[in-house]
């Protein structure tokens, strides 16, 4: 029998979705509109919002379109990028 393969077809949102939750996981953090692939305004501003939320509970910092997580944002990494995939 020949092997199964499995291809799954482009897609950008969920390529930005891996970008933005890869680059939660890393000390250094993410840069929003490197990560959203040089999304429009209207996509980084949801981003935006979507990370506010997190800012306001201490558990990320945002400056200048650069996301990183505090010590404590580090547990909550799954949840804040469910909010950031939420937001695209």
């Amino acid at each position: 029998h020949p092997p199964f393969m499995d291809l799954e077809r482009p897609d950008p949102r969920r390529d930005v979705g891996e970008r933005v939750m890869t680059g939660l996981r890393l000390r250094e953090g993410n840069d929003l509109q490197r990560a959203a692939g040089g999304a429009d305004e209207a996509t980084l501003e949801r981003l935006r919002r979507a990370a506010q939320p997190h800012v306001d509970r201490g558990r990320a910092q945002l400056r200048a379109d650069h996301l990183t997580l505090t010590d404590s944002g580090f547990l909550f990494a799954d949840a804040i990028a469910r909010d950031f995939l939420a937001a695209l």
